[in-house]
């Protein structure tokens, strides 16, 4: 897609998507922050990330990660 830019999505990103709703304010403030982020401006970049992220990314709970689409 020419003009998009590339963003890097490492696993915090993930994880602060499909996590249960923190009860330390600082945490829920970064995971609200991510997943308005992420519904509102990831289309308008080309998102890449690494094996390693995604091998990392397996080890969570999968009911958690299955079926995301934001």
């Amino acid at each position: 897609m020419p003009g998009l830019k590339t963003v890097y999505i490492e696993t915090s990103i993930t994880s602060f998507l499909r996590e249960n709703p923190s009860a330390a304010s600082a945490s829920v403030m970064r995971q609200n922050a991510t997943r308005e982020w992420w519904d509102s401006n990831r289309i308008r970049y080309i998102l890449v990330t690494s094996q390693y992220v995604v091998n990392e990314a397996r080890l969570g709970n999968p009911s958690l990660a299955e079926g995301y689409a934001g």
